[in-house]
């Protein structure tokens, strides 16, 4: 029916169309507006009353701690913390992390480790790391390399671990020097 109409009424109509969808656009956006504004306002209050509460807590802290005031004297504490803290790192202390990545460190692409022990007992400190080797050669070179390492001492592969050719069982046992 609409072929019918004449090309003057078409465009009338076509214009009209136009004005409706812009008229409905318009008001879709004006609501949604005006529906976000609604919704909006209450996290704006939220957010103004936790930042006045925060201003609060920052004047409060500036009050006990007036030394925190000025920027310098944070950062001398902050260095002087930091080397107190380096000092008591640089301890002989070996942790068993860093015993195993220094094992782990050193172990050739055959041998697989399947456990790995740390015992302390006053001033002595052993290990035993036991697993399977796929060749003899690549298990005699692990306990030549952890014998080379300055940290451990009295490393000991047994001989019976070595008895067979392939898919060797082997117990390592060493100490760490103080």
């Amino acid at each position: 029916m609409f072929n019918l109409l004449p090309k003057e009424q078409r465009k009338e109509i076509y214009t009209e169309y136009r004005f409706r969808m812009f008229i409905l656009i318009f008001i879709f956006l004006i609501v949604t507006g005006i529906v976000a504004v609604f919704l909006l306002v209450p996290a704006l209050f939220l957010s103004n009353s936790e930042y006045n509460e925060l201003l609060k807590n920052l004047d409060e802290l500036k009050k006990e701690t007036p030394e925190l005031e000025n920027y310098q004297n944070l950062q001398v504490m902050v260095e002087k913390t930091n080397n107190k803290l380096k000092v008591l790192q640089s301890g002989k202390e070996q942790t068993p992390l860093l015993i195993w990545g220094k094992v782990t460190a050193d172990k050739p692409a055959g041998v697989k480790i399947d456990s790995f022990s740390y015992s302390k007992n006053n001033e002595k400190t052993a290990v035993v790391i036991s697993g399977k080797s796929s060749v003899r050669e690549s298990l005699i070179s692990f306990a030549k390399k952890l014998e080379a390492q300055e940290t451990f001492e009295n490393v000991n592969l047994p001989v019976s671990d070595l008895a067979r050719e392939r898919n060797l069982d082997f117990s390592i046992t060493f100490g760490i020097k103080s």
